[in-house]
């Protein structure tokens, strides 16, 4: 399996992961034809810093068990209602309602690809 092909199924998995835990509207997204510092925007909401504690403990985990280490410790942001984990192809936003609102990140980069959209879309 090609690395493009590993990063898009690891993408894909973890935005479902994170949808499965409880983050809202969550997307991935395929930013490769349009960005040049990574490949892949995972992209979840929190409803509250204790939501979003759970789901970067689940992110933890997951990037752990599958080698995906983060290129610095994720930043947190807590405060502010963001963390972000920085896998170099894929970047995993977890976001308060508040900040997912305000940097609208999908309106941002609305040419890229959706590869994972929740069901249950809040907004």
């Amino acid at each position: 399996m090609s690395d493009s092909n590993k990063f898009r199924e690891h993408a894909y998995a973890i935005a479902q992961l994170l949808d499965e835990q409880g983050g809202e509207n969550t997307c991935a997204l395929d930013l490769s034809p349009n960005c040049g510092f990574t490949d892949y925007f995972v992209i979840t909401t929190a409803d509250s810093a204790g939501r979003l504690r759970g789901l970067a403990r689940r992110l933890r985990d997951y990037l752990s068990e599958f080698d995906l280490e983060p290129s610095q410790r994720h930043k947190r942001l807590e405060d502010s209602g963001w963390t972000l984990f920085d896998c170099g192809p894929i970047v995993v936003h977890l976001m308060s309602r508040e900040m997912r609102s305000f940097y609208d990140l999908e309106r941002l980069w609305f040419e890229a690809r959706v590869l994972f959209q929740s069901s249950s879309s809040s907004s």
